[in-house]
């Protein structure tokens, strides 16, 4: 409700509204918008299904990155890689008929056949395993970023992880048999582990399987009835929850899948010459819109491989020679291609509860590309119509962006000089966010001059004398419109009523409207409106700028609010409190601080307050919860914090392991010179020998009798260790954060302590002094580093790295 006491009804998004034609899709519904949808939205493919169950059977290529591929011969019941080299080598003989091939990427060639899976070493340094379970029949494979694969058994409808290393082989030398050996020498051997497929609907034939570079598994699945369209299911594990699944509009076998990019996917169905592309979401999908053509396909799945982007086999000039099958990468070649134009009704009209309402005004949040536009048809009626039922005369136009070229309502006076079709309505760009005071609207793009943000317009009824639009419920149609290349985009829309007139609030009667009844309602294209109405359209020119600002007025304590205040407000409110903000504060920072700063006065000048304060300055890097520091404790190791704040006191133990931070002492006043810390280093500190670790613990035994001279260096020792804190930062914080640490911890802590910041310097942390619960972080495994020429130490975990191969004589080995 704003100043005026009116209220105002939302639509949000295109949830709320249906398509004028329900048979083809020319708008895209989705909660957070409504636009055009794409042409492929709206067309039907010539799709094969009589083929799918051949296209299917067809066994997939492996491909490398160096543009070798590997594939299975039939005939001679094994697999080949082929590369620029002449001819093809061969990889492996089979057990069974090959189902599958990919190449995953952990270095392994995954081979399917009918009753295994055979995992090889691409660069032959480990020999290759067959991997079994039992009722299981392996149909098709994914590659798991993250290592190993997923495998489908088509026949028996089940999912299996394969995880696992392989192993070298045995060595040559005689074991002493009474020399202490492990059951089996991999610790990690190959499995296949059962996955739960509940979230499969009776009679759904799960047909392929692809992995997204997140990891993210999808399964393409056919439906008994081949009148219905396939889907893609995403795989959740660990949950009894149904699967988000995509439904894919039109299209209803096809038989190759394969992720394009983290949230898109494309597939091939028969009899269609180009791959169809999807933006993954739950429920039913339409293509994106973009072109894929597959040139010159040979009619095949695409390929597999572990980089992007995807590709899948061309006919080449010798088709009964595999190896010499040209791939070619799959490319749009073209941009975003919409509808030109489309209607849609709002299901259900806004219902004021009052016969008679007069609507105000309009508040609309959208996008307008340029060449595109869209009119927002309104009608108002005192009874239940349907608003698919109302004339056309009901309806009464308001243009947002360029009007369209022809009038709809008056098409007769289109070349008339003397027309009014221009003036219709045509709404105005405002330079606020939101007309709601405190509210950034729905929109996240930052606004554009008739561009991008908050459209209002007066509502009103072109082509009458009086143009007030009254009426208990409020029916809205819209029709968009676009140049083909780009859509309007609506994103949320707010009509206020009861109308607010200046003129019947303020001016005397005489200036009111006189013209009721039928001669108010008549329709006409040339007649200007009464004066009275024109008086009141003028000055609701005001109204339209002086209410915002009135609602600014009326809710001005919204700028005690944290969140909302704007970022210039924020250091007038932290000075009601005594808080001066340092210029190099962020400002979403700032309004988190000013959120939490009773629980940061109350703590200031302890630990916990100096972890708070971090955590505020970090965007909750150092994992304290919002309800105090006794939660951060117990939930420290469940957090991923990028600081940790540790009392140095913890570091009395000599044997303390703290991986990644160096902790030496140029001058230590017990040992009178330099203290190797107790980090694990080989070399100084990591002791083999029991003899060596008794003396060094001796040392700090407290049975042991010490001199007055000794005992005053101990007490030195510790009271050195006290009063302090180490702030230990996590590698990945950046430049510019880490400077902000260090100033936010020298404000912070008390002038009895001293606090130092400190960066981990390693990639990999055990734990910090090893204190589960406190000061332990968990974080995942670090990419490898590759090794650098006059850089990379022996020892220091860099590896040899470079692409795989699946040509076995590019690689070393004899064709």
């Amino acid at each position: 409700m704003d100043a005026n006491q009116q209220q105002f009804w939302l639509v949000r998004g295109g949830a709320d509204w249906s398509p004028q034609d329900a048979a083809r899709d020319f708008l895209a519904l989705t909660p957070e918008s409504l636009e055009l949808a794409s042409r492929s939205d709206a067309q039907t493919y010539p799709e094969a299904a009589d083929q799918a169950e051949a296209r299917l059977q067809r066994v997939p290529f492996a491909r490398d990155t160096f543009g070798g591929r590997a594939y299975y011969d039939d005939a001679t019941q094994a697999v080949f890689g082929t590369s620029d080299f002449p001819g093809a080598a061969k990889i492996a003989d089979l057990p069974a008929p090959a189902t599958d091939l990919a190449l995953g990427f952990d270095g392994c060639l995954y081979i399917a056949t009918a009753t295994s899976v055979i995992v090889r070493d691409v660069r032959g340094r480990n020999p290759s395993v067959e991997v079994k379970l039992a009722d299981f029949s392996p149909w098709r494979l994914a590659a798991d970023p993250s290592g190993g694969a997923w495998v489908l058994d088509r026949a028996n409808i089940k999912l299996a992880r394969l995880a696992g290393q392989l192993w070298p082989a045995p060595r040559a030398w005689n074991v002493p048999p009474d020399a202490f050996q492990p059951l089996e020498e991999n610790p990690n051997p190959f499995r296949l582990a059962l996955v739960s497929t509940s979230w499969l609907e009776a009679g759904e034939d799960p047909v392929a399987l692809a992995c997204s570079p997140a990891g993210r598994l999808a399964v393409l699945v056919w439906r008994a009835n081949p009148a219905l369209s396939a889907r893609v299911r995403l795989v959740t594990t660990g949950t009894t929850s149904p699967a988000p699944t995509a439904t894919l509009k039109e299209i209803k076998r096809p038989f190759s899948l394969a992720w394009i990019s983290e949230d898109r996917f494309a597939v091939i169905a028969p009899g269609v010459k180009e791959a169809i592309v999807y933006a993954f979401a739950d429920g039913e999908v339409g293509a994106s819109g973009e072109i894929f053509p597959l040139r010159d396909h040979d009619g095949g799945p695409f390929m597999h491989g572990v980089s992007l982007p995807v590709e899948y086999l061309s006919q080449s000039p010798a088709v009964d020679e595999p190896a010499r099958v040209i791939p070619r990468p799959l490319v749009s070649v073209s941009l975003p291609a919409f509808t030109s134009s489309a209607v849609g009704y709002l299901k259900t009209p806004l219902d004021s509860g009052v016969a008679g309402t007069a609507w105000h005004r309009l508040y609309v949040e959208a996008h307008i590309p340029a060449e595109t536009s869209f009119t927002l048809w309104l009608a108002a009626t005192d009874d239940g119509t349907h608003s698919r039922e109302l004339g056309e005369a009901d309806w009464q136009p308001h243009h947002f962006g360029v009007r369209p070229a022809v009038p709809p309502l008056a098409p007769e006076a289109a070349n008339d000089p003397a027309s009014p079709y221009d003036l219709e309505p045509l709404a105005g760009w405002v330079a606020a966010r939101s007309e709601i005071p405190g509210f950034d609207g729905f929109l996240t793009d930052e606004p554009e001059p008739d561009r991008t943000g908050l459209f209002t317009v007066l509502i009103q009824r072109a082509h009458r004398p009086v143009r007030t639009l009254r009426g208990r419920f409020l029916h809205l149609r819209i029709e968009m419109r676009g140049d083909g290349r780009a859509t309007p985009c609506l994103h949320a829309l707010r009509a206020y009523a009861p109308r607010f007139s200046y003129q019947d609030k303020y001016l005397p009667a005489l200036y009111r409207e006189s013209e009721f009844g039928p001669e108010a309602d008549r329709i006409t294209s040339r007649e200007p409106s009464t004066r009275a109405d024109f008086l009141g359209r003028l000055l609701a020119n005001f109204e339209g700028v002086l209410t915002p600002l009135e609602d600014q007025v009326a809710g001005a304590w919204l700028r005690t609010e944290a969140s909302r205040t704007p970022d210039e407000a924020l250091g007038w409110l932290g000075d009601w409190i005594g808080v001066a903000f340092a210029p190099w504060y962020p400002a979403e920072r700032r309004r988190e601080y000013l959120r939490r700063a009773p629980e940061l006065f109350r703590t200031r000048g302890t630990l916990a307050g100096l972890q708070l304060a971090l955590d505020v300055a970090t965007g909750g890097g150092a994992g304290v919860s919002p309800v105090g520091f006794e939660s951060h404790r117990r939930d420290a190791c469940a957090t991923r914090q990028r600081l940790v704040v540790v009392e140095d006191f913890w570091m009395r133990r000599t044997l303390a392991t703290v991986l990644g931070v160096n902790l030496d002492r140029e001058f230590d006043p017990l040992f009178g010179g330099p203290l190797y810390s107790g980090n694990s280093r080989v070399g100084r500190t990591l002791f083999l020998t029991e003899g060596i670790k008794r003396e060094v613990l001796a040392l700090f035994d407290a049975a042991i009798p010490l001199n007055a001279a000794d005992q005053a260096a101990v007490q030195e020792f510790f009271s050195s260790l006290a009063h302090r804190a180490t702030v230990i930062v996590h590698e990945t914080v950046s430049a510019t954060e880490f400077n902000l640490i260090e100033r936010v911890a020298a404000l912070e802590t008390p002038a009895h302590a001293v606090v130092r910041v400190r960066r981990a310097s390693q990639d990999f942390m055990v734990g910090l002094a090893a204190l589960l619960g406190v000061e332990t972080y968990l974080r995942p495994a670090p990419p490898l580093e590759g090794v650098a020429v006059d850089t990379s130490a022996i020892g220091g975990g860099a590896r040899l790295l470079r692409p795989l191969s699946l040509d076995p004589r590019i690689e070393g080995a004899s064709a």
